[in-house]
């Protein structure tokens, strides 16, 4: 395994020079969000030349509708309609954040990631509540690849020394 560590990156890449960058220096995937739905041929170019298995869709919902822009303007698309939306361009696999439930560590809601990941068909990371191992092992079988964890590690809440990684 040696000293390597898998970075991703995210948060505000709405410019093809800046995705490709991040790639060629060594990030392992980028993570779209507002370009995906502003700027859709952009985003199609930047899935094609770094290659859809590098490209991660971030889908953050509130009410169950995209939000973009910070989580301050709405595509007025549900999530599932997006995740389609974003499979067709070819990206490998979507961050799904619950806003509603994001920060506040009192639990998350397992249904509508439960719906977006019986729509679609690549891997969807959760996010959103998590407060709990219990929350983690329910997001699990909700049909989550993966987790993000935040609040709950910054408080103690939860802490990555009780965890066994493979």
């Amino acid at each position: 395994m040696g000293n390597s560590v898998r970075v991703q990156v995210g948060g505000g890449i709405r410019d093809r020079e800046i995705a490709l960058h991040m790639v060629e220096s060594g990030a392992e995937r980028v993570i779209l969000g507002t370009i995906l739905f502003e700027d859709s041929e952009l985003a199609r170019k930047i899935v094609d030349e770094v290659g859809g298995k590098r490209v991660m869709a971030a889908l953050d919902a509130r009410n169950g509708i995209v939000m973009v822009r910070g989580w301050k303007e709405s595509t007025r698309m549900k999530a599932e309609e997006a995740g389609r939306v974003v499979e067709e361009m070819g990206v490998g696999s979507i961050l799904f954040t619950n806003i509603d439930t994001e920060g506040l560590m009192r639990g998350v809601k397992v249904e509508p990631l439960r719906e977006l990941v019986e729509t679609v068909s690549i891997p969807v990371v959760a996010s959103g509540g998590i407060s709990s191992f219990d929350d983690i092992l329910r997001l699990k079988e909700a049909g989550a690849e993966g987790v993000v964890v935040g609040s709950a590690l910054y408080t103690g809440r939860l802490r990555v020394d009780r965890f066994v990684f493979d």
